[in-house]
């Protein structure tokens, strides 16, 4: 696993805005395991206190900016999703993407 942080994350979004996406939201995606373009992923789970718990989000939690408060995202690889729904979530900088789909493995 790699340690991903804002100046990561920041170069991930400047490369997902040059994908051509028919999506309205296009974000980046700290994932742990394996991807393919194409996949629609998952849900995310609601973390509190910093453990996951069982409820799930309405869709797969994602950056469109990069965090500013300097934490630091452990995974496999950084991925650009898109999907036309979303909300924004708790973390700074964090989207929720509903039916988020795999467009780039970085």
């Amino acid at each position: 696993m790699k340690t991903y942080g804002r100046d990561e994350i920041r170069q991930a979004l400047r490369e997902a805005k040059a994908l051509r996406a028919d999506y309205a939201y296009v974000a980046v995606r700290v994932q742990t395991g394996t991807v393919s373009v194409g996949d629609i992923l998952a849900p995310s789970h609601v973390w509190v206190d910093g453990d996951p718990t069982d409820e799930t989000l309405p869709g797969t939690c994602a950056f469109c900016s990069a965090p500013t408060d300097g934490t630091k995202y452990m995974g496999d690889c950084l991925i650009v999703v898109g999907g036309d729904i979303a909300e924004y979530g708790e973390d700074d900088g964090e989207i929720i993407i509903e039916d988020a789909e795999v467009l780039a493995v970085l």
